[in-house]
């Protein structure tokens, strides 16, 4: 069986709140990346 993991972008500027939504994400089994601003997501 061929499962898909969820990913997704946390943008914050507060790494508190980047920290707790990753941890919860992450329990429910959803990789996360992040970045503090807008301009550090987008190449």
């Amino acid at each position: 069986m061929n499962q898909k993991t969820s990913r997704v972008l946390i943008v914050d500027d507060m790494q508190v709140n980047r920290m707790i939504l990753s941890s919860l994400l992450a329990a429910g089994g959803v990789a996360c990346d992040q970045a503090e601003s807008e301009e550090a997501c987008i190449p």
